[in-house]
Parts: structure tokens; C-alpha cells; sequence
């Protein structure tokens, strides 16, 4: 299905996975930087560490995208974004970075931390927009989670996305208020990356 745009003049139109999609790299920024201050991070270092992870996030998601559908970037122009691609390619671009500038390994690990508490916050309102767009349509199923799409009802990933995804932001807060340090990083590793194995069982 197409995305839901508005259309503004003759030229331009506003879609709403892109508006999501941009709403969320700005909410995990701030989310980050938020974070960064509890764990007295240095503001400079943050920024930086932030500014790596989106630049390099977009373009590691491309390049994954590019893997899996290689015939798009030549057809189409645009070959989207995946979310693990992003994902793994601003983790590295901030440990790189940190490794160049001379950060031990136990000051790289708060860092890594904050990537992993605002990563959950940004990917649930980037995936609004593909919930609203109804662009990842699953295997059939007459359950309660399906949506109707044409031809029939089918699991909609999105939906399901966001519902994992605001569960996590749910259990973080949660784990904030109890433990000082919870590894955020690896719990988020973790979690989405095991949804992530069940939920492209249904594609």
C-alpha cells in the first residue's frame, strides 16, 4: 500500500512514514541526551556520539536494504531502510568513534548504553508511520491481530512492531527507576533482535 501523504501544492506532499521516520531520529536524539546527563556523560561527547549513530544509522539501513533488494536502488531510485541495518551501523560508527578518541573500554559501555535506552524510543515512532502506511503486510491469519489489506486479513508487521516496541519502552522506564546501570545495549540486542527472528517468520 502507498504511503499516506498530504499533498502541499503542485509539487510537494508530506507522507507520513517519512514525517514519523524524521519525528523519531529527533525524539531518540533528545531521549539520548536526556539519558547521557543521568549517566554524567560529557555533552560534547554525546553529541557527537549521537550525530555518528543517525548519520551512520541511515546509511547502514540503506545499505542493508540495498542487500536484500539490490534491483530497487537501479529501478526505482529509492531502496528504503532496515531497521538492523541501522541499527548495527551506528553501533559501530560510535564504537569506532569512541575507540579513536581514546576511550577505554569501561567509558565505551555507558555510551553504548544510552544507544540502547533511545533506540527503542525512536524505532516505535518511526514505526507509527509504517503502521500508518500498512507497507509490511504478513502471512494471512483470521486472529485478533490481523488487519484487513485487500485480497483478505493479514498480520500488519508494523502494528505488531509498535506494540513490541512501546512494551520495551515500557519495561526501561521500568528498569530505570530499579537499577542504576541495567545494560541497556545488550537488553536491547536481545529482545528486538529475537523479535525480529519470529516476526520475519511472517512475512
Amino acid at each position: 500500500m502507498s504511503p499516506r501523504c498530504l499533498p502541499l501544492g503542485d509539487y510537494f506532499e508530506v507522507c507520513s512514514f517519512h514525517l514519523f521516520l524524521y519525528s523519531g531520529m529527533l525524539f531518540a536524539y533528545w531521549i539520548g541526551l536526556r539519558q547521557a546527563r543521568r549517566m554524567s556523560i560529557p555533552s560534547p561527547l554525546i553529541h557527537r556520539m549521537m550525530l555518528s549513530a543517525l548519520i551512520c544509522g541511515v546509511l547502514g539501513a540503506a545499505a542493508f536494504k540495498w542487500v536484500y533488494f539490490p534491483v530497487r536502488l537501479w529501478r526505482f531510485g529509492y531502496i528504503g531502510l532496515a531497521s538492523m541495518g541501522g541499527i548495527f551501523g551506528g553501533l559501530l560508527s560510535v564504537i569506532l568513534m569512541l575507540w579513536a578518541l581514546g576511550n577505554p573500554w569501561p567509558g565505551v559501555v555507558p555510551c553504548l548504553d544510552v544507544l540502547g535506552y533511545c533506540a527503542p524510543h525512536g524505532l516505535l515512532v518511526g514505526r507509527v508511520g509504517c503502521a500508518l502506511s500498512h507497507d509490511h503486510p504478513g502471512v494471512r491469519s483470521g486472529g485478533f491481530l490481523a488487519v484487513r489489506f485487500p485480497g483478505g486479513s493479514r498480520y500488519d508487521l508494523g502494528v505488531l512492531e509498535v506494540g513490541f516496541l512501546a512494551c520495551l519502552v515500557l519495561v526501561f522506564a521500568l528498569l530505570r527507576q530499579k537499577f542504576a546501570q541495567p545494560w541497556y545495549c545488550s537488553l536491547f540486542l536481545c529482545a528486538y533482535g529475537f523479535f525480529r527472528l519470529i516476526i520475519d517468520s511472517l512475512h
